[in-house]
C-alpha cells in the first residue's frame, strides 16, 4: 500500500498542481490510516489495497472518535481515504471501491452568536428617537427582535400586514407565500406607532418623483422608496458596531 500511496501524491503533485501543505496532509492521513491497519493486524505489511474493506475503515473512523478527534478532523481524514481509493480504482489497482459506501459524519454546526439582555437592551436603545431615521430604526430592532422574523420577511412588510389592534403581524414567506401570523409585544407596538406618527410620513415627502405612486411598503428610506434587505442588514450591522458587541451580529442574530 505505501507504494500506491508515493504513487498517489505523485499524481497529486504533478496532476494536480498540489502544494505542499495538501501533500503533506494527505500523506499524513493516510499513514496513519495504513498503520493502524497493519498494528491492528486487518492487514499484513506491505498487503494490496484490495484488502481493505468498508467494514475496517468504518472501524478506522470510530477508534478516531474514541481517541479525541475532533469532528472536523475525522472527516477531513475521511476524506483523504476516500480521495486514495477513488484514484486507485481509477487505476485499476483495485476493482471495488470499499469507501464509497462509507457516510461522511455530518460536522458539528458551531452555536450561533447571541445576545445577552444588557447587550439587547444597549442596542435597541442606540438609534436617537430626536430624528426620523432614528424613530424609525427603533422601530425596526423593535421589530426585529419581537418577531423573530427573517430580514427579507422584514423588508416585505406592507401597511396592511400590521393588526394594530391585535399587535400582530401578517407574514409572508416561501415559494408558496405561506402565512403565518405573529405577535409584536407592547415595546414593538409603540416603537411602531410612534414610526407611523412621527417618521414614516417625513420619509415619504422626500421622493423625489411626486407623481410616483406612494408605496404601501412599511420601512421607507432616505429618497421616499422600500427599504430594502441589504440595507436593513447594514443597518443593523452599523449599530451592533456602535453598541460596542464583539460579536457577528445581523438581522438573523435576532432569531436566536
Amino acid at each position: 500500500m505505501h507504494a500506491h500511496l508515493d504513487a498517489f501524491t505523485t499524481h497529486l503533485q504533478d496532476g494536480k498542481g498540489a502544494s505542499s501543505h495538501t501533500l503533506r496532509s494527505y500523506s499524513c492521513d493516510l499513514i496513519q490510516f495504513i498503520s493502524w491497519l497493519e498494528s491492528e493486524k486487518l492487514v499484513k505489511e506491505n498487503a494490496a489495497p484490495d484488502k481493505v474493506s468498508y467494514l475496517m475503515i468504518r472501524r478506522y473512523l470510530g477508534h478516531l472518535t474514541q481517541k479525541g478527534y475532533e469532528r472536523r478532523s475525522v472527516l477531513r481524514k475521511l476524506s483523504s481515504i476516500k480521495a486514495w481509493f477513488k484514484w486507485l480504482q481509477r487505476e485499476g489497482a483495485i476493482v471495488t471501491n470499499p469507501a464509497d459506501a462509507v457516510l461522511s459524519p455530518k460536522a458539528a454546526r458551531d452555536l450561533p452568536d447571541v445576545l445577552t439582555i444588557s447587550e439587547t437592551e444597549t442596542l435597541l436603545s442606540l438609534p436617537k428617537t430626536s430624528t426620523r431615521f432614528g424613530v424609525r430604526d427603533r422601530a425596526l430592532l423593535e421589530t426585529l427582535y419581537a418577531t423573530g422574523l427573517r430580514v427579507a420577511e422584514c423588508a416585505a412588510l406592507v401597511l396592511g400586514d400590521v393588526d394594530w389592534r391585535a399587535g400582530e403581524v401578517r407574514v409572508k414567506s416561501g415559494k408558496g407565500q405561506k402565512e403565518r401570523i405573529v405577535l409584536l409585544g407592547r415595546p414593538a407596538l409603540a416603537a411602531l406607532n410612534s414610526y407611523m406618527t412621527e417618521a414614516r410620513a417625513l420619509l415619504m415627502a422626500q421622493r423625489q418623483d411626486k407623481t410616483a405612486p406612494i408605496v404601501d411598503a412599511l420601512w421607507i428610506n432616505s429618497r421616499g422608496t422600500k427599504l430594502s434587505s441589504h440595507a436593513i442588514y447594514v443597518l443593523v450591522c452599523g449599530y451592533a458596531r456602535q453598541a460596542g458587541i464583539d460579536k457577528n451580529v445581523t438581522p438573523h442574530t435576532f432569531r436566536h
